[in-house]
C-alpha cells in the first residue's frame, strides 16, 4: 500500500492558507419545501451557482475555507421532479471560492484532525485520504480509517455481504472487522467486530472504539496499552477520559488506564471543544468540584451546605452542573441554579421565577459578559439581557436569544409576536401569530428591528435574514448586501 502518511505532516501548511475574504454557507428556502445551499462572501457577492447544491457546511473550525456540498439533484423534496434521496447522498469538497475540489463521488467527508486529512468515504465502497486541496492521496477497500498522526491508521474492514443504503445500489460498509494499518501498509486483525461510527478520532495519542466486547482505547501501534471494563468511556483530552463503571459511577483515567479520580461520582462533564475547559464533578453527597481540564487539580468545591442562595434554602446540595459556554458553569440543586466562572468563583444566582439562558451559537472562547433571563409562562413571557451580576440590561422582550460573542462584542436574537388566543376542542388557550426576529447588542441597542421572518446569524455583523418574498445578506446598519426575491424561482 502506499505509504500516503509520511505526507500528512506536511498538510498543515496546505490546510487554511485560502483566502481572508469571510465565505458563508446559507441556504435559501424555496415555496415546494426543498431548499439549495449557496456560498456568498462578506460583500453580498454569490459563488456557487443556485440550483447546484442542496446544502452547504463548514468541513470543520479547524479547516477554514473548505466546504462540503450535497448534490441538489438528492433533495428529498425532488422526488416529483426526478430527484433521487439516499440515506447517503453524494457530497463533494468546495474551496472558499466556490470551486468543486473533487466529484460526487463520496458520501461522507470528514477532516482528521490527528492526520491532519480528510477521510473521504466513496459512494462505491472504500475510503479515500485526501488533502486540503481535494487530492487523492490514498485510495482503500478501507470502510473507514482513523489516522493516528504518526504513521499508523485503525480501519473498519467491512463485511462481505451488506445490505444496500437507500436507493443506493452500493453497500454501506457500516459494520465488519477493525484492524491496524502500519507505516508500511501492513495490516493486523485486532479481533474486535465494530462499527463505523463506533471508531473515534485519536486524540492525545489514543483512539477509543466500541466493540462487541466493550470499550478499548488503541495507541499509535495498534496496541492496547490497558484494558479495563468501563460502562461508558470518552474520547481521550488533556491527557485523561472520563469514564464510568457498571454500577454507573464516573471517574478520570490518564493514558495508562489508572484512576486520576475514582470511580465515586455521579456525574463528571468536560466540554471538550473549548481550549481550556473545567472538569465539573458532582459526588453522591451533592457536593460541587470545580477542576483542571484534566482533572487533576481541584479548583474549588463546593459542599451540600455550602450550596445556598440563601440562608432559608434546603441544604440539598448539587443535582447536576455542566459548562455552558466558553467561560461558564451552571450549576443546580434544590436550594437554586448557580452560575460561575471556570474558577469556581459564584457569578450570580438566578432568582426565583427567572431561566437563565447562556449558551451561544458563535463563540470566540472568551467569557461572555451577557446572559439572556426569561421569566412567565410563554407566550406571555418576559425576557432581557443581564450581566454577570444578574442585573438587568436593556428593554424586554418576548424572547431573547444568546446567538454570539466575539471580541468583547454580543449580537442576541429577539423575537416578538401577536398573542392571541385560539380554540381547539371546545378549550381556550393563548398561542403566538406573526412571529418575527430581530437582532441587539450586548448592550440591549437594537441593531436590527424585529421584522424579518428568520434569521440566521453568520458573524458580528453579518445576518442571513427571510423578509417575506426576499431573502439574503445584511450587515449591522439593516443595509441588503445580497437580496434573492421568491420570484426568480417563478421565472426560471
Amino acid at each position: 500500500m502506499k505509504r500516503w502518511w509520511l505526507c500528512l505532516a506536511a498538510l498543515a501548511l496546505l490546510f487554511g492558507a485560502g483566502a481572508q475574504a469571510e465565505t458563508y454557507a446559507v441556504s435559501v428556502d424555496l415555496d415546494s419545501g426543498a431548499s439549495y445551499g449557496l456560498l456568498v462572501d462578506d460583500g453580498g457577492q454569490v459563488l456557487t451557482e443556485r440550483y447546484e447544491y442542496a446544502r452547504i457546511y463548514a468541513l470543520s473550525d479547524d479547516v477554514p475555507g473548505v466546504f462540503v456540498a450535497q448534490a441538489f439533484d438528492q433533495s428529498p423534496y425532488l422526488g416529483q421532479n426526478g430527484g433521487v434521496w439516499s440515506d447517503e447522498p453524494r457530497v463533494c469538497l468546495l474551496d472558499e471560492t466556490g470551486a468543486q475540489l473533487t466529484g460526487f463521488d463520496y458520501t461522507e467527508l470528514s477532516y482528521d484532525a490527528a492526520g491532519g486529512a480528510i477521510v473521504a468515504v466513496r459512494w462505491d465502497g472504500g475510503c479515500d485520504v485526501l488533502d486540503a486541496r481535494g487530492e487523492v492521496l490514498a485510495q482503500t477497500d478501507y470502510a473507514w480509517l482513523s489516522l493516528s498522526g504518526s504513521g499508523g491508521a485503525l480501519a473498519l474492514r467491512a463485511d462481505p455481504e451488506r445490505e444496500p443504503a437507500g436507493d443506493s445500489e452500493f453497500p454501506t460498509g457500516d459494520e465488519g472487522e477493525l484492524v491496524y494499518i502500519d507505516a508500511d501498509g501492513a495490516e493486523t486483525a485486532l479481533g474486535i467486530r465494530t462499527a463505523r461510527w463506533q471508531i473515534g478520532p485519536y486524540r492525545d495519542g489514543l483512539c477509543m472504539v466500541y466493540g462487541s466486547d466493550g470499550y478499548h482505547y488503541f495507541d499509535a501501534n495498534g496496541e492496547e496499552p490497558f484494558r479495563v471494563s468501563f460502562r461508558s468511556a470518552t474520547d481521550f483530552a488533556f491527557g485523561t477520559a472520563i469514564v464510568s463503571t457498571d454500577e454507573g459511577r464516573y471517574g478520570v483515567i490518564d493514558a495508562q488506564g489508572r484512576y486520576v479520580l475514582p470511580p465515586v461520582y455521579d456525574t463528571i462533564s468536560r466540554s471538550d471543544q473549548y481550549d481550556a475547559p473545567a472538569l465539573v464533578a458532582v459526588t453522591a453527597s451533592g457536593a460541587l468540584e470545580i477542576r483542571s481540564a484534566d482533572g487533576g487539580t481541584l479548583k474549588r468545591t463546593y459542599d451540600p451546605g455550602d450550596f445556598l442562595p440563601d440562608a432559608d434554602s434546603p441544604a440539598t446540595g448539587v443535582d447536576y452542573a455542566y459548562q455552558i459556554n466558553a467561560g461558564m458553569i451552571v450549576a443546580s440543586g434544590d436550594g437554586g441554579t448557580a452560575y460561575l466562572d471556570l474558577e469556581g468563583n459564584l457569578l450570580f444566582w438566578a432568582k426565583e421565577g427567572e431561566t437563565v439562558s447562556a449558551w451561544y451559537e458563535i463563540e470566540d472562547g472568551t467569557l461572555p459578559q451577557r446572559v439572556a433571563v426569561s421569566t412567565g409562562d410563554w407566550p406571555e413571557s418576559e425576557c432581557w439581557l443581564a450581566d454577570l451580576t444578574g442585573e438587568r440590561i436593556g428593554g424586554s422582550y418576548r424572547q431573547i436569544y444568546c446567538t454570539a460573542w466575539l471580541d468583547g462584542e454580543g449580537r442576541y436574537m429577539t423575537q416578538d409576536y401577536d398573542v392571541v388566543a385560539e380554540e381547539y376542542d371546545g378549550a381556550s388557550s393563548l398561542t403566538a401569530q406573526n412571529v418575527r426576529f430581530g437582532i441587539c447588542d450586548a448592550g440591549g441597542n437594537v441593531l436590527l428591528d424585529a421584522a424579518y421572518d428568520s434569521i440566521s446569524c453568520l458573524s458580528a455583523n453579518r445576518f442571513w435574514v427571510r423578509q417575506g418574498p426576499f431573502c439574503g445578506l445584511l450587515d449591522e446598519t439593516g443595509a441588503w448586501l445580497l437580496t434573492i426575491s421568491d420570484y426568480e424561482e417563478l421565472m426560471d
